[in-house]
């Protein structure tokens, strides 16, 4: 990134004294650069395409404080607290929408990230209630009333043509089936409980 001294007249003493605003800017983007620098590296090391590089870099959280953003486009929690606030809905309602906001931030700051739109994949999904559960939260609190949520956020942004994954419209974001294990009887086992002799009759007390 390039230095920044437009403040600084020409005549004028150079330097820290001289110019202030300068070299606070200039430090602020030597940061950021070498931020940037870093997961850079990471991800050609791990040989991602720059898709993925580039959601890496807006959604760092390190990176977003140095430069101090905030960009509702990206950040989609900042969107959905606004849109929660601007909802024609009974204030319950609006109570429950912004439980599952403060649970997504509380999320970012376990997984350290930054929630983007293009982020909330199934992956996200997934990790997600993995979290809500580990948290203490029932399987009904978690799909009935978060889950629930995260779906009403995501409709409401693609309405406002905010581009999201569409995971959650192919039936991806749904309650897993817990598997029931089944017990089978031998032959030998169903004769055994035919031959118990049931002629005595069974008292009731």
């Amino acid at each position: 990134m390039g230095k920044w001294s437009s403040c600084c007249k020409v005549g004028q003493k150079k330097g820290v004294e001289a110019c202030p605003i300068a070299y606070e800017v200039n430090r602020v983007l030597d940061d950021a650069r070498n931020r940037a620098l870093q997961i850079a590296f990471v991800s050609e090391k791990e040989g991602v395409s720059y898709s993925v590089l580039n959601d890496r870099l807006l959604s760092d959280v390190e990176l977003s404080q140095i430069i101090g953003r905030k960009r509702a486009s990206q950040c989609a929690i900042d969107w959905i607290d606004e849109h929660i606030e601007n909802r024609r809905v009974t204030e319950p309602t609006k109570k429950q929408m912004r439980m599952t906001a403060e649970k997504m931030r509380r999320f970012d700051k376990v997984r350290g990230s930054v929630t983007t739109w293009g982020g909330i994949d199934y992956q996200y999904y997934d990790a997600f209630v993995s979290f809500l559960l580990q948290e203490g939260l029932s399987q009904n609190t978690v799909f009935d009333k978060h889950v629930k949520n995260l779906k009403t956020f995501l409709r409401a942004a693609e309405q406002m043509k905010i581009d999201v994954p569409n995971d959650y419209k192919v039936g991806l974001f749904k309650r897993k089936r817990t598997e029931v294990d089944s017990v089978y009887l031998t032959d030998a086992e169903l004769d055994k409980i035919a031959a118990i002799d049931s002629s005595e009759p069974i008292h009731y007390h």
